[in-house]
């Protein structure tokens, strides 16, 4: 797997975030997404203060890890999602 990070250009003042992709080390990897992504406040100065407000996965988004791993928890087909990847 690979990291590649955007910054989305539609923020308020004052907030900042960043979106982490992740994405497969193949040729063209963008023909072969993850399709895992999270977004990350990062407005504290204090990396410890930074933290992830959105994660989407297979065109799902959920407002917190928490709510994925819920979701991990009680889905057993996005568990099976999951898994898969765990593996790439």
């Amino acid at each position: 797997m690979s990291v590649s990070v955007s910054l989305p250009a539609y923020l308020v003042s004052g907030t900042r975030s960043m979106w982490i992709v992740l994405r497969r080390q193949v040729d063209d990897s963008s023909l072969h997404p993850v399709g895992f992504e999270f977004r990350v406040n990062v407005t504290a100065l204090c990396p410890c203060a930074w933290n992830v407000d959105y994660v989407w996965f297979r065109n799902v988004t959920f407002d917190s890890i928490d709510q994925l791993r819920h979701s991990y928890h009680s889905d057993p087909a996005l568990r099976r999602l999951l898994q898969q990847y765990a593996t790439l």
